[in-house]
């Protein structure tokens, strides 16, 4: 069973809002793993660092985070590296932006791949949001578990971002681990079918977004911006002040976020492991 954490009001300043950000990406990532889809999966700590592995064989499911605290990195590296494959997963490695090149030239000597910058945004919750509007023929709503349309959101969700059919039925069971803890998930329907969708992860007082998908041709409608505006009252009533989403540097949610007032807090690499390509 897992337990919403109780709400705990706080207010942060703008430059503690980077080591937030970075705590809840990890937060979230150690419920990649509670599904236990392998029995090796696990979330624990490796010489100073996180290191998540989840049994989804994505690249963007397992990761470990930051720069490890070892006087041997070639040594760390390659423990990593037989760690993962020992079990054939992908993974990625997260590197702030301002870490030491000397770390990042040493995991591209490894065969990784610097898969762009990423970065989170985020800004405080606004409590007089516009309530959410949507086209008429459309319908918001919070998704019922029901395995019907946990399968439909699982399914949009899985084709929007490439996730391969041998890994979907793995995606699914970590979406129901997370729907029984403190996410949430959110769909647009048309004539009853799901077409855009959008999760939130909830921990003390930021909630995050994720999973947001929309079909190519119900695109520029305003059904993403509507399924925010909802989750974000939701999360506003939940006793959250501040909202954050992890974008690559091509998403086009940032212009969403940025009409939320959203801005970018911290920025950082994603090295791709050999077993990614």
């Amino acid at each position: 069973m897992f337990v919403e954490p109780p709400v705990v009001e706080q207010v942060y300043h703008v430059d503690e809002m980077q080591p937030l950000l970075k705590r809840h990406f990890e937060y979230v990532y150690r419920f990649f793993t509670v599904s236990r889809l392998i029995p090796e999966a696990c979330s624990d700590i490796v010489y100073g660092v996180q290191r998540c592995l989840s049994g989804i064989a994505a690249p963007f499911q397992n990761a470990l985070f930051g720069i490890p605290q070892a006087e041997d990195w070639d040594a760390c590296i390659e423990e990593q590296l037989a760690y993962f494959k020992k079990v054939n997963m992908p993974f990625v490695w997260y590197v702030d932006m301002d870490a030491s090149p000397e770390f990042e030239q040493k995991l591209l000597a490894h065969g990784f791949t610097n898969g762009g910058v990423f970065r989170a945004v985020s800004g405080p919750l606004n409590k007089s949001l516009p309530s959410p509007k949507v086209p008429d023929g459309y319908t918001l709503e919070k998704l019922k578990e029901d395995p019907a349309s946990l399968d439909e959101f699982n399914i949009l969700v899985c084709d929007t971002f490439g996730i391969e059919p041998m890994n979907r039925v793995c995606f699914k069971k970590t979406l129901q681990a997370c729907s029984q803890a403190n996410s949430h998930n959110w769909v647009v329907r048309k004539k009853g079918k799901i077409v855009s969708t959008l999760s939130t992860m909830i921990d003390g007082d930021l909630v995050s977004f994720w999973n947001g998908a929309t079909l190519p041709e119900e695109r520029r409608h305003g059904l993403s911006t509507a399924l925010r505006h909802m989750a974000l009252q939701h999360a506003i009533s939940k006793g959250c002040h501040f909202g954050a989403s992890y974008l690559t540097a091509e998403n086009k949610a940032y212009g969403i976020c940025t009409k939320l007032g959203y801005e970018t807090k911290w920025s950082y690499y994603a090295f791709l492991s050999p077993q990614s390509k």
